[in-house]
């Protein structure tokens, strides 16, 4: 059995809503690792702080990928 699936072009962009763009820069809020980040299809006025635990569960290969890149080391 074979299913399709059609998906329109605003269901897509629900789906993208609160996709990462990218890790802008390493921050301590309330004394704890966090970055802000910048939302696709949003622009900067609109990045949020978000804590390193969060994201190392939601997005972990961005988060390790960005911290071998920038020499990040939060110990």
């Amino acid at each position: 059995m074979h299913f399709t699936m059609h998906i329109s072009n605003k269901e897509i962009k629900e789906l993208n809503k609160y996709t990462i763009s990218k890790l802008i820069k390493p921050v301590l809020q309330n004394k704890k690792p966090a970055y802000v980040v910048r939302w696709k299809y949003y622009t900067e006025k609109n990045d949020t702080i978000e804590y390193r635990d969060q994201l190392l569960e939601d997005v972990p290969k961005l988060v390790r990928k960005y911290e071998r890149e920038n020499n990040i080391n939060w110990n």
